[in-house]
């Protein structure tokens, strides 16, 4: 286990160092830029001269576009062009809100212009959408081109994408979630693993016992009633033993870190392990758990504890759900089936449910719509990154008030063709 977390943090090291790397190249690019940009808008008069001036624009590493005093686009440079799939005579005389997503909101733009328009430097990140609609991140820096008169007459703006930084910090992100997810579940698995071996010997010993003593009982006529009495009772106190005993392997095997390799699983056994050990949590007390599982439901190519941490999220995410209604009827639903080349696992609640603004950021790293204190709006990135590797996919839909509905989709063993990624 030391091995492994060695190699796991050893690996995460790795990843921080080449993102401080990239995030070093862009500070260096936008620093570069900014210089540039003083030698144009010292005092409002610009002292470079203008050949210069237009090979720096023209060659710049970033992209750098130039509005007029209301806004309207006058001019962009080439790596804006190939940033934003946008050619020139396409943006000349328009807004710059052709490039919005919608992701943010209008008071951060009043704020932008408002600092603009006062003569200060605004700095900050965009998600923006290209051309061909796909969404894009962008670290900007944007101020004012004052005349010889000194007023503001431009908006200069040098901006860089920063998507493939972003994408990597929130690799990096999950990775250190299922790094943590895995330590506790190895620290739980130890525990379990020597609560199974200090409370299994004594629970066959007790068990041995009550089979002699009914065994004894046998010499006892059994017409008499205290011979059905004491069997009765011993029987009970066999079937509570052995209740315990499923307890502890459940348990036992439920958290269970060995299982960091592929290998062919029956989803439909994980299920009921897990929602059996969900009986115990209190905040079950008073909710319907539904398992509906398909009994021809193939095996899958997979590894276990990375399914099962999918299942605890969503399991847990759906009691939450149902505990924050005043609905006496709180009802959790958990399916499984077939379905063409595919197994689905299907997860329903009727709780709060989900805010329809909010189900576009529902899988964002550090997204929750939680109260403080009760997540970290990790979880369901986590699955999605899970499930990403299995060559599968999960998707949610919501009503805020009516509840939940979580599927996800893994391919069977038969319709892998190449080893799993990983």
């Amino acid at each position: 286990m030391k091995d492994v977390e060695k190699l796991q943090n050893g690996t995460q090291k790795t990843q921080v160092s080449e993102l401080e790397k990239e995030l070093e190249l862009v500070r260096d690019a936008l620093k570069h830029s900014q210089h540039q940009l003083s030698s144009i808008n010292s005092k409002g008069i610009c002292h470079t001269d203008e050949r210069n001036c237009a090979y720096i624009m023209k060659n710049a590493p970033v992209a750098v576009m130039i509005t007029n005093i209301d806004g309207l686009i006058k001019y962009v440079n080439p790596k804006f062009e190939e940033v934003s799939g946008y050619q020139l005579h396409e943006v000349v005389g328009k807004n710059p809100h052709i490039l919005k997503s919608g992701e943010t909101n209008n008071q951060a733009y009043e704020e932008l212009w408002q600092t603009i328009k006062e003569g200060k430097q605004w700095t900050g990140v965009f998600h923006n959408r290209r051309k061909d609609g796909e969404l894009f991140w962008e670290r900007a820096v944007i101020t004012g081109i004052k005349n010889e008169q000194g007023d503001v007459a431009e908006f200069i703006a040098i901006k860089e994408d920063i998507t493939e930084i972003k994408e990597a910090r929130e690799k990096l992100a999950q990775e250190r979630l299922k790094i943590i997810q895995q330590s506790k579940m190895a620290e739980v698995g130890l525990l379990a693993a020597g609560i199974l071996h200090e409370v299994g010997n004594p629970i066959a010993a007790i068990r041995g016992l009550i089979c002699e003593i009914k065994d004894a009982c046998l010499d006892i006529d059994e017409q008499k009633s205290v011979y059905q009495i004491v069997n009765h009772q011993l029987d009970q106190v066999l079937n509570e033993v052995d209740r315990i005993t499923g307890i502890t392997f459940d348990i036992s095997e439920f958290t269970y870190t060995g299982y960091t390799e592929y290998e062919l699983l029956d989803v439909n056994a994980m299920i009921n392990t897990t929602c059996r050990l969900l009986q115990y949590d209190e905040r079950w007390s008073n909710t319907n758990l539904q398992i509906v599982l398909d009994p021809e439901l193939p095996a899958i190519y997979a590894i276990k504890d990375h399914i099962t941490q999918v299942l605890i999220n969503l399991l847990s995410n759906a009691i939450h759900a149902v505990n924050q209604t005043s609905d006496k009827n709180s009802l959790v639903e958990i399916f499984s089936r077939y379905d063409i080349a595919q197994i689905q696992v299907i997860v329903k609640d009727n709780g709060c449910g989900i805010e329809t603004k909010n189900l576009p950021k529902i899988f964002d790293n550090f997204f929750t719509s939680k109260a403080p204190g009760e997540g970290m709006g990790l979880g369901l990135a986590m699955c999605k990154s899970i499930i990403n590797s299995h060559r599968g996919n999960i998707e949610i839909a919501s009503l805020p008030g009516k509840g939940t509905e979580v599927c996800i989709s893994l391919p069977t063993e038969s319709q892998l063709q190449l080893q799993p990624e990983t």
